[in-house]
């Protein structure tokens, strides 16, 4: 009796081990079953492989059980490799060291070498070729020393047309305000069109206005001091010495003076006149400057200089009201003097 219950739990245990093997056995063994094992052996042998073999498919696949379709759920790369070799015709993905971190790379067979990843962030660690359109809904930030650089075909542009740099000319379009917080520096005169803030409203219409630098408009308004040359007459030419003779344009300005020593004698009862003014003069001011003739070893006699013609001047005498050289009546002689100032619109 004793010895029919032993058989009784003998045969479940060992048909529950038959079963139970592939998952005892748990890892592929290609040497098994062996060329000696029987079939019924085998079986147990066989659904171990079977069940290591869907184990590993699995890793990263869809391979259940039912619905063997093979896609990726993600993909593992093992530990990180040393750069893999070049193969002709032959490309490779996989993951290395970078600083002390795992980053995705890409070798082709021509062993370039790229780094998509860096510290989380996507990353190339070569050019950048961007053949079509692109969008980015964050911002870019250029490192330290690095700049934005187009082609010479290239523009760039900033919400379609709302700030452009043309890439054949460098010019740049900008459609709003520009707010300058620093300095502003032109190497060129900078042209600003009508119904800009600096042109005047009563030149609307008259051409584009210009912005120059300081030293260029200094320039254009007021000219560096210039002699000049005047001439003397007294009903003829008197010949004379030219002390001093210079003047200054700003803008439509002349301030001009001179002192002139006579060498030579001229005739009484005619005007002194001094010409060769530096610009002629617009309209018919009755008074320009003032000055003084002497006549040396007689009376100095101060005066208004008066205009003469557009290129020359006279002298009306304080005191006396009248021409000088006419009244008081008085030829001009060597070591006379003449010294005045004028200012007067440029015609």
């Amino acid at each position: 009796m004793e010895k029919k219950r032993w058989w009784t739990f003998l045969i479940p245990v060992t048909m529950l081990c038959v079963f139970m093997l592939p998952c005892l056995m748990g890892a592929w063994d290609k040497t098994k079953p062996s060329s000696s094992t029987s079939l019924r052996s085998s079986n147990p042998e066989i659904l171990a492989n079977w069940d290591a073999l869907e184990t590993a498919i699995a890793q990263d696949h869809t391979f259940a059980t039912g619905s063997p379709d093979g896609k990726h759920t993600q993909i593992t790369f093992t530990d990180p490799i040393s750069t893999p070799s070049d193969v002709t015709n032959e490309g490779v993905v996989y993951t290395k060291d970078a600083s002390s971190v795992v980053e995705l790379h890409w070798k082709d067979e021509s062993g370039n070498e790229l780094q998509y990843t860096s510290d989380g962030n996507l990353f190339s660690s070569t050019d950048l070729i961007v053949t079509g359109v692109s969008t980015f809904n964050g911002s870019i930030t250029l490192g330290a020393g690095d700049d934005l650089i187009g082609s010479a075909t290239s523009d760039i542009a900033f919400n379609t047309d709302k700030f452009t740099v043309a890439g054949a000319t460098g010019n740049t379009v900008v459609a709003g305000t520009l707010d300058v917080t620093g300095i502003l520096t032109t190497t060129a005169a900078s042209v600003l069109g009508d119904g800009s803030a600096l042109a005047a409203a009563t030149e609307s219409g008259d051409g584009d206005r210009v912005i120059a630098d300081k030293a260029y408009v200094d320039n254009q308004i007021s000219t560096a001091w210039t002699t000049w040359t005047p001439t003397v007459t007294q009903s003829g030419t008197v010949t004379h010495t030219v002390n001093t003779a210079r003047y200054r344009e700003l803008g439509k300005l002349v301030i001009a003076y001179c002192k002139l020593t006579m060498t030579g004698a001229g005739t009484g009862a005619n005007g002194i006149i001094v010409g060769g003014l530096p610009t002629a003069i617009a309209g018919s001011p009755a008074s320009i400057g003032s000055g003084i003739v002497v006549n040396i070893g007689t009376l100095s006699y101060s005066c208004t200089v008066r205009l003469q013609t557009t290129t020359s001047v006279n002298f009306i005498g304080y005191a006396q009201g009248d021409i000088i050289g006419v009244t008081p009546n008085f030829a001009l002689a060597s070591g006379d003097i003449i010294s005045f100032m004028i200012m007067y619109e440029i015609a």
